[in-house]
């Protein structure tokens, strides 16, 4: 009977693993040599960029801090993001859509646009109350309805 490929390279193997080495040869380290491991993302409440769109608005409520950089949100069901409250909201670098609007502040709440772009179906921002906008090299085609204090440019 005549030995099988499979059956070949099944006794080399045990061979090789059996084999004592010789005094003058160090043994060889097997598989890729140890690495720390870190996390991919700050432990902060910034949002890691992203290729992918998020399809569910960022709510930001209460007394909370947010950060976006480098993100896409596209929510086909209602404002990209929402701010409630006192929160504060920066968006960096990013671009928001929604299908009512990209930005909608009520409350107290501070929402910064920085080099974004910021659309809607309805209109680009909506604020209400005492909500506080602030535009910086920001593009937001459509309307901009703004019911609180608003400053900074916009390119809309």
């Amino acid at each position: 009977m005549n030995p099988t490929p499979i059956t070949v390279a099944l006794a080399l193997l045990c061979a090789c693993a059996t084999a004592e080495p010789r005094p003058d040869e160090r043994p060889a380290v097997a598989g890729p040599e140890p690495t720390t491991a870190r996390p991919e993302r700050p432990e902060t409440a910034e949002a890691a960029p992203t290729e992918v769109p998020l399809h569910d608005p960022v709510v930001c409520a209460g007394d909370e801090e947010l950060t976006l950089e480098g993100v896409t949100i596209d929510n086909p069901d209602g404002p990209g993001v929402q701010a409630r409250g006192e929160c504060r909201v920066s968006i960096v670098d990013s671009e928001v859509r929604g299908s009512t609007h990209g930005v909608d502040a009520g409350d107290a709440a501070r929402v910064v646009l920085e080099r974004s772009r910021v659309s809607g179906g309805v209109g680009a921002v909506v604020s209400s109350g005492r909500a506080h906008v602030v535009f910086d090299d920001t593009e937001a085609p459509g309307e901009v309805r703004l019911g609180g204090p608003s400053e900074g440019d916009s390119d809309g």
